[in-house]
């Protein structure tokens, strides 16, 4: 998802931000609970899952999901965050239900 959403804003291509929207809607269908937080794995038939870990344990690609999306593509992450750029790249989607 990440990597078409820089596609799409370094080439300006809509298939990309087809992409984007695709993959964010099956995420928020998905991976995403009604209290706001994020299943981690699913199952083949898309059910929660358990099977490489059990819960929640980590929020990194959560967080990466949201966040990159609003930083510019250059300079890297961590650099754009110490420089104050947060919403400088484009508004992450807004989760739908």
């Amino acid at each position: 998802m990440l990597a078409a959403d820089a596609l799409a804003r370094a080439t300006g291509e809509e298939r990309y931000a087809a992409l984007v929207e695709r993959w964010w809607t099956f995420t928020v269908e998905h991976f995403v609970e009604a209290d706001g937080s994020w299943l981690h794995e699913l199952d083949a038939r898309l059910a929660p899952s358990g099977l490489t870990w059990p819960g929640k344990p980590d929020a990194y690609h959560a967080t990466n999901a949201l966040l990159l999306p609003s930083l510019p593509l250059s300079p890297s992450a961590g650099v754009a965050l110490r420089a104050g750029e947060l919403g400088r790249g484009r508004e992450a989607p807004a989760p739908r239900r």
